[in-house]
């Protein structure tokens, strides 16, 4: 892509999304129902352009009743927040309508606005936000939903130290509650894109109840209670008549695992499913839109890495032999292969589409240059051999066999470890460390890249798995999070780039393509932060 479409896009993006914080109200817009219907691609990569995509009318007046089935991505490891990340592809929509989110993102102003709260304010620097909650409001169990316990959700999340905890700890002094509709957070340092962290993990407002007798029960305050839930076969919810903003439209919703992007979207063809979340595979993503389903489709950057452990004795703890990985995959050959020529892959850290602007491209494909870091590392004792780590699916394995051909054609002896599903890869990557390299996604967060370059590369982060550590870029993470403008943010951005090239902490291959498609017949959807999805206002015609 020219760096002339790359800033085209990127204004474009920056009209809807740029902006500043909007402080109060209630606000029900930013319902998704579809787009203009046009195929256009992305800067000549062959994908649609990222956004709304499909063409449904409008169906008019909503109506109540019927079940909705949701072909999901991954399960959610568990129905309570402090152990399933706060993702739409690993269960952040099913926790989502359990336990509903404090906070949303407004796509249109840049900001934020309530959702489960009544009003979001802030002082004039940042450094303090105030939620206030809604009179009246309940958990599905009937106890209030107040202050109290709003900080006991909370502090029960960081206390997990899952996810984003660690990094929401890290940014919070104080949590006070002056009065029992009033929560207000003091922070070390200030930070205007501090509410994004209430719109998933600590956003999850559980009821001191579900820890009663000492089991978790998934007691929450959004629009849907759990009927059953049967771990990997299905999640029943059903509506609630407690819901602050009035029962739900649709009575039932039902979640049902992947069996992968085709899978999903043959299930969609034959109406077994009302609604899909394909991950990665662009070319089964590309043929959902072009069949005409309705949906939206989002661009995530850092969404695919090849995430190296840097903890010695590790091969990758030679900063030569990462330097060699970064060098050695050919992006052009693993779209062509892989991705059958869908997609932009640079090596950049942030989406082609992404609101912020970088002008620092990724590390480039330089086999000689690798081979000759090779050589240093291997005149040194290192034997050349590394594992890869891989899911088993038929796309992962091929997207792991061409980065082994590609790593074995500068000299390494590089052997393939597949884990029998993404759980336990997960597992053995993020909690266990054991792996040499791994292909994972960070999936950035645009609304604050902070917190995901934070995460992955953040010294004694616990969503940093490679173990990477460097107090340069500790050092530009901390100025990322302090910064007010939006030139400022963007000059400090290109810095990171510029501080992954150099050290390579991991190599980025590109962004990571997610489509979230339904049929004609369902309407009201809202997106949130992570493409998460909200069914508080959504209905079947």
């Amino acid at each position: 892509m020219s760096q002339k479409m790359r800033h085209m896009r990127r204004a474009i993006a920056a009209l809807g999304i740029a902006g500043t914080l909007v402080l109060a109200g209630c606000a029900s817009g930013g319902t998704t129902s579809g787009g203009d219907g046009t195929s256009a691609a992305a800067g000549g990569s062959g994908m649609h352009a990222p956004g709304p995509v499909g063409d449904q009318e409008d169906a008019g007046t909503p109506k109540d009743g019927g079940t909705l089935t949701f072909g999901t991505f991954n399960f959610p490891r568990s129905l309570d927040p402090t152990h399933t990340r706060a993702s739409g592809a690993v269960g952040g929509t099913e926790l989502a309508a359990i336990y509903d989110v404090l906070v949303r993102p407004d796509y249109d102003s840049g900001g934020f606005v309530p959702q489960l709260a009544e009003k979001l304010e802030h002082n004039d620097d940042y450094s303090q936000y105030t939620v206030t909650l809604r009179d009246g409001a309940t958990f599905s169990d009937g106890t209030p939903l107040d202050a109290d316990a709003v900080v006991w959700s909370i502090r029960r999340y960081l206390d997990s130290k899952f996810d984003l905890a660690p990094t929401m700890s890290a940014i919070i002094k104080q949590i006070s509650t002056p009065d029992p509709q009033t929560v207000v957070f003091e922070l070390n340092r200030p930070w205007t894109r501090f509410p994004v962290l209430l719109t998933t993990g600590a956003g999850y407002i559980v009821a001191p109840s579900a820890v009663d007798g000492g089991t978790f029960t998934p007691i929450g305050a959004g629009p849907y209670t759990v009927d059953h839930f049967a771990q990997q076969e299905e999640l029943v919810l059903d509506a609630r008549d407690g819901y602050y903003g009035g029962r739900p439209h649709i009575d039932t919703l039902r979640f049902v695992p992947s069996s992968g992007a085709k899978g999903n979207l043959d299930a969609l063809n034959a109406g077994d499913v009302d609604m899909v979340y394909m991950l990665q595979d662009r070319q089964i993503i590309q043929q959902a839109i072009d069949r005409g389903y309705p949906g939206y489709l989002a661009e995530m950057g850092l969404g695919q890495n090849i995430v190296i452990n840097t903890v010695d004795p590790r091969p990758g703890s030679d900063m030569r032999v990462r330097q060699a990985i970064s060098h050695a995959i050919d992006r052009d050959q693993y779209v062509q292969r892989v991705q059958n020529g869908l997609g932009d892959y640079t090596g950049e850290m942030l989406a082609p589409n992404s609101m912020w602007d970088v002008d620092v491209p990724g590390t480039t494909f330089d086999p000689e240059q690798a081979k000759k870091l090779l050589a240093e590392a291997k005149a040194d004792g290192y034997s050349g051999k590394i594992s890869l780590q891989t899911s088993s699916d038929q796309f992962s394995m091929s997207a792991a066999q061409t980065i082994q051909a590609s790593l074995n054609a500068v000299g390494f002896d590089c052997s393939l470890d597949a884990a029998p599903d993404p759980a336990a890869g997960a597992q053995q990557v993020f909690n266990e460390r054991d792996f040499d390299l791994s292909r994972q996604s960070f999936a950035m967060l645009d609304e604050a890249p902070y917190i995901r370059l934070q995460g992955s590369l953040g010294s004694g982060s616990g969503n940093n798995p490679g173990g990477y550590s460097d107090a340069q870029m500790d050092a530009l993470l901390s100025q990322l999070q302090t910064a007010t403008s939006r030139d400022d943010r963007n000059a400090i951005l290109g810095k990171i780039q510029q501080r992954i090239n150099e050290t390579v902490p991991y190599m980025i291959l590109g962004p990571m393509a997610a489509f979230t498609g339904w049929n004609d017949t369902v309407h009201g959807l809202q997106r949130t932060t992570a493409n998460i999805w909200l069914f508080n206002d959504a209905w079947i015609s």
